[in-house]
């Protein structure tokens, strides 16, 4: 009984170790396979979105290019403010076609001071330089993001520089498009994909619920998003699984999942993706109780065969207990019939003798018996 339940505890021992390890080994190679293929979810997401903001760019190149834009735009430069208005209503309606056709909002174009000459029939006589115009104002291509406050829609602003045909920087085109018309190609990818700026604010994503979010709890650029514009969101919930930090979240980032960067310079953004590790959890969990269930049936099947050969020796220990006795109890049988027999060889011999003296007692009397008469 001790032996067997030594057996018993080593046998549910090995059991244990080897579905544990088997467990391990397919959340290791799980793991693995889905940071791979996050990281691939996210590249070509990331390469999409990039594509689709540098085509923006182009627009806003091109249109700083344009013959009317130019015209306009050194005239200003040589006769100033003092020419009179210079919104030009052609130049707008050529801009806005422009951006009709792009499937950008609108297109500015605006003078290094701010003046606006040409743009929507809304825009206001004079802007403030933001970063982009900085750089556009500087010769170079500038692009930046934030929240209008007027609408609370998320735009992205492209600027470049009109150059004067004997050099120099005499205006600016200024293109703006909303965050929804680049990321709503992403939004049926099963993968949460959301990306994030300098601020840590999600900006672009394919989740409804991670728009304009942040872990951090420091209010970001106020010139590029008003105040309540950001929404808190709950830091992760993380866990170690076969030494990989997995994380947990809440709404579309429920997890648990392997968070997956991407640094975009182009864009002065970082991507992040969520690789749902569901699938792998499932697959380690019935990895590991298939081991399991097969070392125990291969237990169940051992144990079977050792007791069946436990009774056949008990049986075969019975049935030689039972033949030796069999054969003590012929032995002393023939025994007995030997002395029986050797019993009856004696007496008949005895027998014989008897007979044989009573006869020749019988032929000695008769003489005896005739001499007397």
């Amino acid at each position: 009984m001790r032996l067997r339940v030594t057996l018993l505890l080593l046998w549910l021992a090995l059991t244990l170790t080897a579905s544990f390890s088997v467990w391990r080994i397919s959340m290791r190679e799980g793991l693995a396979r889905i940071e791979v293929q996050g990281a691939s979810d996210l590249r070509l997401a990331s390469d999409r979105l990039v594509a689709a903001l540098l085509q923006f760019r182009e627009v806003a190149v091109l249109a700083a290019d344009h013959p009317d834009v130019v015209a306009l735009a050194q005239s200003f430069a040589q006769e100033g403010r003092a020419g009179g208005a210079w919104r030009d209503e052609a130049v707008s309606l050529t801009l806005q076609r422009l951006a009709d056709h792009a499937g950008a909002r609108d297109i500015w174009l605006i003078a290094p001071d701010g003046a606006v000459l040409a743009g929507p029939p809304d825009a206001p006589a004079h802007v403030d330089i933001s970063r982009a115009l900085t750089r556009a104002v500087q010769g170079a291509t500038g692009s930046d993001h934030f929240v209008d406050p007027a609408t609370g829609q998320r735009l992205f602003t492209f600027a470049a520089p009109v150059f004067a045909p004997e050099g120099g920087v005499i205006a600016i085109v200024r293109l703006r498009l909303r965050a929804g018309d680049v990321e709503a190609e992403g939004r049926g990818n099963p993968v949460p994909v959301w990306f994030t700026d300098r601020d840590g604010v999600s900006f672009l994503t394919n989740r409804t619920d991670l728009v304009l979010t942040s872990e951090r709890a420091t209010h970001p650029d106020p010139q590029s998003y008003p105040a309540g514009a950001i929404a808190p969101r709950a830091p992760w919930v993380t866990r170690q699984l076969a030494g990989r930090m997995v994380i947990s979240g809440h709404g579309s980032l429920i997890g648990p999942g392997l968070e997956v960067t991407r640094a975009l310079p182009v864009i002065d953004m970082t991507g992040h993706a969520l690789a749902l590790a569901d699938p792998v959890l499932r697959s380690a969990r019935l990895a590991a109780l298939s081991t399991a269930a097969g070392i125990l049936a291969l237990g169940a099947v051992l144990l079977a065969l050792w007791e069946r050969r436990r009774a056949l020796a008990l049986a075969n220990a019975a049935l030689e207990m039972r033949v030796a006795a069999r054969t003590a109890e012929l032995s002393a049988a023939n025994e007995e019939l030997r002395r029986t027999q050797a019993e009856l060889v004696q007496a008949g011999k005895l027998a014989a003798l008897s007979q044989m003296s009573s006869c020749i007692s019988h032929e000695l009397s008769q003489p005896v018996m005739a001499i007397s008469s």
